[in-house]
């Protein structure tokens, strides 16, 4: 079995994007920002941690990275446009998705765990959590921290049948995870055995 997801290339975007921006090329920036919101509307978070540097660089081309949104709201439009007003209501029918507040999903998952534990739906909250608490310990910039916050909680807003439903592929994105699990690896005593990463 194949399926295509988004996800690597709507991570390569981002952080092409944020390349971009701390090189202050703010137009190619943006325009990367908006590729990755077209590729997943998640990718519209980028905007997050390209407005604080925009705001610390107090560039005015930085104003740019507003256009970001434009990408799910033109795709969106295109689809209305089409004849498709029900995109929206795909999710739900096919999918069994609503939107929730993120503190709903996080509750009808630890209430699905405590009913009917499947190796699932642990693997999908553990790696949840643990991506959470890497990025909040990852000593990146404040920048990325929140852009990590800002991801999290666009994957709580998402509820499904299947709690937490593909959240292993979700997490993908969070990079600053990856920083926080390369800082647990700095004492001395655990850098002889994991030397390599």
């Amino acid at each position: 079995l194949f399926a295509g997801y988004a996800e690597s290339l709507v991570f390569a975007l981002i952080v092409w994007s944020l390349v971009q921006a701390r090189k202050e090329r703010w137009i190619l920036a943006a325009a990367l920002g908006l590729v990755a919101a077209l590729a997943k509307a998640v990718g519209v978070v980028v905007i997050v941690p390209l407005l604080i540097l925009g705001i610390r660089q107090r560039k005015t081309a930085a104003s740019a990275v507003l256009l970001i949104p434009l990408g799910p709201a033109g795709f969106w439009e295109y689809l209305h446009r089409a004849g498709d007003p029900r995109f929206g209501a795909a999710y739900g029918e096919y999918w069994g998705t609503v939107i929730s507040p993120p503190w709903a999903t996080l509750w009808h998952a630890v209430e699905r765990l405590s009913h009917a534990p499947e190796g699932m739906h642990i693997l999908n909250l553990g790696l949840l959590l643990l991506m959470a608490l890497l990025a909040a310990i990852s000593r990146e910039r404040i920048e990325y921290r929140f852009y990590a916050a800002a991801a999290i909680l666009i994957f709580l807003c998402k509820d499904t049948t299947f709690p937490l439903h593909s959240m292993t592929r979700y997490v993908l994105i969070v990079f600053p995870a990856y920083a926080g699990f390369v800082s647990l690896l700095q004492p001395p005593w655990l850098q002889k055995r994991f030397a390599m990463v």
